[in-house]
């Protein structure tokens, strides 16, 4: 799992157990997530509850520490986890490869939950137990673009696409495989083209002499040790793996249309757009402007951003920030639509 994406699976883990404790879920992981995972099953239940150790007994890595970068990694956890599946399956004692505690038999999976992003994973299930075992798709993303991509068209997406490829490859003559559109999904972007424009946001950042959490929650994160420095010795800044954030720089995927709804709808937060770079540096048309793809300009915009945050329109974004809060924390209370959502999957699956 990646570790935003494994964030919202630890809440639905522990809520199904929350919801009817007779529930055994097994959660596999890789060792750089183990204790974050376990963490983030903990803040979601009462402590000294007995059902965060019945929870906590079943989250397990497959894959002891490996070197290499997170894509490599997660290439070897898609092997380990085709082994481990296998053991679930055939209802035998699991050991965890990180801390070499086993775990005792249970009943074999009745339903797997899988990372969108983890295809052989999906894969080496269906080759064990096919259709058998339902598979949910995990997609803890933005419903906008992926209603757009693979949508219907009553809903604003492309529909079928494979025909509309096909029909415009009539048009032109030429086989339908010579014409693609190029998608990129991701979850653990870093700016590395434009490195600089990282130090002129935290450049400004100091000049207002504004507090700042700097987080660095990607794997591919290079935080020149100059920069590190200067973050820490400010008194201003802190740097952390993990943050929350209404300032937004989005990359691909969900998170421009994700920036897009929280800034333009809701209200609470500020996108960047001078970051943009490649593709991005075109006309926005939502506010007619075109990013000039410089230093200079994103030195500008933070600057102006960082006066709105300390001004009477960030106080609004702030308040509704707030509010956005307390309205997620209701669909978890009774009758909201989460925990509506929980129970339906514990009747259809459990």
């Amino acid at each position: 799992m990646f570790s935003g994406h494994a964030r919202g699976m630890c809440v639905l883990a522990a809520r199904i157990v929350s919801e009817n404790p007779d529930t055994t879920v097994t959660i596999l992981t890789i060792s750089d997530l183990l204790e974050k995972t376990r963490f983030e099953v903990d803040r979601q239940l009462e402590q000294g509850s007995p059902i965060i150790e019945r929870i906590r007994r079943r989250v397990l890595s497959v894959l002891p520490k490996v070197p290499g970068n997170f894509v490599q990694i997660m290439g070897h956890f898609a092997e380990a986890y085709a082994a481990a599946y296998d053991t679930l399956v055939k209802e035998e004692p699991i050991t965890c490869a990180e801390t070499g505690t086993t775990f005792g038999a249970a009943p074999a999976p009745s339903v797997l939950v899988i990372d969108f992003f983890n295809l052989p994973h999906l894969k080496a299930s269906r080759k064990l137990t096919g259709y058998s075992v339902p598979i949910i798709a995990w997609l803890p993303c933005s419903a906008s673009l992926f209603i757009h991509v693979w949508g219907p068209e009553r809903l604003g997406g492309y529909g079928d696409f494979g025909a509309k490829v096909d029909a415009e490859a009539a048009l032109t003559g030429r086989p339908s495989a010579d014409i693609a559109e190029e998608i990129s999904f991701g979850t653990i972007f870093w700016p590395s083209e434009n490195p600089d424009y990282l130090e002129e946001v935290i450049d400004a950042l100091l000049e207002n002499k504004i507090p700042f959490i700097f987080s660095h929650a990607s794997p591919f994160a290079k935080i020149p040790a100059q920069l590190s420095e200067r973050v820490n010795s400010s008194a201003l800044g802190f740097l952390t793996s993990w943050a929350p954030q209404q300032i937004f720089w989005p990359f691909e995927a969900d998170q421009p249309t994700g920036a897009a709804h929280v800034t333009e709808n809701l209200k609470a937060g500020i996108e960047l757009f001078e970051v943009r770079s490649g593709r991005g540096l075109g006309p926005i048309y939502r506010n007619g402007k075109t990013p000039k793809g410089t230093r200079e300009a994103v030195g500008e915009e933070i600057r102006r951003v960082l006066d709105i945050c300390k001004g009477e329109e960030g106080d609004q974004m702030r308040r509704n920030a707030e509010r956005l809060k307390v309205e997620f924390r209701n669909v978890w209370e009774k009758g909201g639509s989460a925990i509506l959502e929980v129970q339906k999957f514990l009747k259809d699956y459990a």
